[in-house]
């Protein structure tokens, strides 16, 4: 819990007398409305108080409703009766409400002012004015809930935004002075769509979860965390709030497996989205009670999300078999980067090996992941030497394999033709990123002069892929 408006308090309640409970209710909320609001006087009242109870050191006691502070008789009277009963701050919440013309439509227009004002003195803490539009009264309570709650939070340092993200790491504008520790994990979220009427009245917004971050270094005015979860959904003005609990709390296992299909213990709460890749890893020697040797074996494609878990499909690698063999119910899931799905190739193409002429061609080619097939790859090749080059086709992974593939392409040269090939990725050094590519294809179309056997030769470079 945070300590912050704690410290603030705490002279207040000394001055008052009173022990200084940061678990007590310690408000006194007046409030006063409009008579167009007269209806919804008794919501308006508990959304306000929803409001301010939702900060960590505040809670309302009790409520006055309808009381007129602009007499100072009257408000010292309600000062002076909070302090008795040890409550240190008064909240007034006043709503006025008037209408505009917008040529021939008329606008609803509301405004709130609410003050934090010390018991014990009268000097104003906190003064926020907030207006909003609207056509029903139950749609300005969600929008006055929606807004002040996130207004308060922000004020108080329990709502923070990320202000960077870079390198699996995020930045956010909350330090020691909102009272941030190294190890405080925080929830990281976005304003998603808009909760409208079909009269077109807003009812405020959804969030939508984008992942968990833990403080690994933390000044007095910004913090950095390390992404647990969301590499590819965290972005920059997300909002961030703490949440309960360790990093390890937040750490995703194996829940069952079906042949190539798998569940994970993550799901939409933790901001796992659909495409989202986790590695597989084995425990190899406990370390400790919550820390492990460990070595991964297998890669995840999340495939559908739900609430608290998450399906996903076992990746193709070059030891597949192993792979599958391998993953069982119980195993850490980490969420790792995602691999690129596309591919560059550049070649160096020869057809018509069968014949007594050899024509040559450098070549430029795509490969495009599906998105429907883990599996498939969507190809497209141009070249120019000898003759013009330009083929599109598909290929699939052989045995879910990493390295080989078989395709089909179409091919246009001086005419037109079918290519039936086998390609393969050979590993390097730095086979994440580079492989070696040799492609044999069989070449039919009316041109004899390039059909039969054909060769390329190059190399295939990935992309890196979404962070």
């Amino acid at each position: 819990m945070r300590h912050v408006v704690s410290r603030v308090l705490l002279p207040l309640l000394l001055l008052s007398g009173a022990p200084a409970l940061a678990d007590e209710p310690n408000i006194l909320l007046a409030t006063k409305a409009s008579p167009e609001v007269a209806s919804h006087d008794a919501t308006f009242r508990r959304v306000v108080q929803h409001a301010i109870d939702a900060l960590e050191d505040f809670e309302v006691s009790w409520i006055r409703p309808g009381l007129d502070w602009s007499d100072p008789d009257k408000k010292q009277q309600m000062l002076s009766s909070a302090a008795s009963s040890r409550l240190p701050i008064v909240a007034l919440a006043n709503l006025t409400v008037s209408e505009q013309r917008r040529g021939l439509s008329r606008t609803s227009t509301a405004r709130l002012q609410l003050e934090f004002v010390n018991s014990v003195g009268g000097e104003v803490t906190l003064a926020r004015q907030l207006e909003f539009e609207f056509n029903t009264l139950d749609g300005l309570m969600a929008q006055i809930e929606y807004e002040l709650t996130r207004n308060l939070k922000r004020h108080y340092g329990e709502l923070g935004q990320v202000v960077r993200v870079s390198d699996q790491r995020i930045w956010f504008d909350l330090g020691r002075n909102a009272g941030v520790r190294v190890g405080d994990v925080y929830r990281v979220y976005g304003q998603g769509e808009a909760l409208e009427t079909s009269s077109g009245d807003r009812y405020g917004f959804l969030d939508e979860h984008a992942g968990i971050v833990v403080v690994r270094e933390v000044t007095n005015v910004y913090a950095v965390a390390d992404i647990l979860l969301g590499q590819r959904s965290i972005e920059a003005d997300h909002w961030v709030e703490q949440v309960d609990g360790q990093a390890e709390d937040y750490q995703g296992r194996i829940l069952t497996k079906l042949n190539d299909e798998v569940a994970i213990s993550l799901g939409h709460r933790a901001g796992i989205s659909r495409g989202d890749e986790f590695a597989v890893y084995k425990d190899l020697e406990n370390i400790g009670d919550d820390d492990a040797f460990r070595v991964e074996v297998a890669r995840i494609r999340i495939t559908s999300v739900h609430e608290n878990h998450a399906r996903g499909q076992i990746m193709r690698s070059d030891r597949y078999d192993l792979a599958r063999g391998l993953v069982e119910p119980g195993d850490t899931v980490q969420e790792v980067r995602r691999r690129g799905d596309v591919m560059v190739n550049f070649g160096y193409n020869s057809l018509g090996l069968t014949n007594d002429d050899i024509t040559h061609a450098y070549t430029l080619g795509l490969r495009f992941e599906s998105q429907q097939n883990l599996d498939a790859y969507y190809r497209i090749t141009m070249g120019y030497l000898d003759t013009a080059y330009f083929a599109v086709g598909l290929m699939g992974a052989v045995n879910r394999s990493e390295s080989f593939f078989y395709g089909v392409d179409a091919v246009w040269t001086d005419s037109l033709g079918t290519n039936l090939l086998m390609s393969v990725n050979a590993p390097t050094p730095f086979q994440e990123h580079i492989r070696l590519n040799t492609e044999v294809g069989y070449l039919v179309s009316e041109d004899d002069s390039i059909n039969g056997l054909n060769i390329s030769v190059g190399l295939t470079l990935r992309s890196t892929g979404n962070q």
